[in-house]
Order: structure tokens, then C-alpha cells, then sequence
């Protein structure tokens, strides 16, 4: 599961102190954890695989853009949470 930004995991790292403007997901990752990118104030895009298959509670902020495969389990969860998504 993926958390880059769950302070449980990190607790010494502010999300808000996150440089990266974009992120791209590695093709494997299943799952994108509860909050996992949520409050990292400089992120505008993320690239999410084919390979996911889950996504948590609240995992992006409303203001990011996500870039999914047509048809994939990430587009369908970017329109039915209201998320902005382009596909690939």
C-alpha cells in the first residue's frame, strides 16, 4: 500500500514541506492508502498504473490532477469521488 505522505509512517516530514510538483505511481502498486498524498501542498499531478486497484479514504487533494488509463479502476474512482482526471 502506498502512504508517501502518512505521517504515521514519517513522522519527522511535514507534508506541507513536499517540493514534488508531480508523481508518478511505479505499475505494481495496488493499492493507494487512507490520506496517502492528502495535504502535500505542491503536488498538481499524479500518474496512477493500471495496477490499482484500490484507493483509500481522502488519499489526494481536490486540486490535483490525476492521470489515469482509460477504463481503469482509477478513472472509474476519479468520477465517482469528483476528482479531476485525465486519461493516458
Amino acid at each position: 500500500m502506498l502512504t508517501a505522505c502518512d505521517r504515521t509512517q514519517q513522522p519527522k516530514m511535514d507534508r506541507k514541506d513536499l517540493l514534488f510538483k508531480t508523481i508518478p505511481i511505479p505499475n505494481g502498486v495496488t493499492e493507494i492508502g487512507d490520506y496517502a498524498f492528502y495535504d502535500c501542498d505542491s503536488l498538481t499531478e499524479i500518474t496512477l498504473p493500471e495496477s490499482v486497484t484500490k484507493i483509500g479514504y481522502k488519499p489526494f487533494d481536490s486540486d490535483v490532477t490525476l492521470y489515469v488509463p482509460k477504463g481503469s479502476y482509477a478513472e472509474t474512482w476519479a468520477k465517482e469521488n469528483g476528482m479531476k482526471f485525465k486519461r493516458r
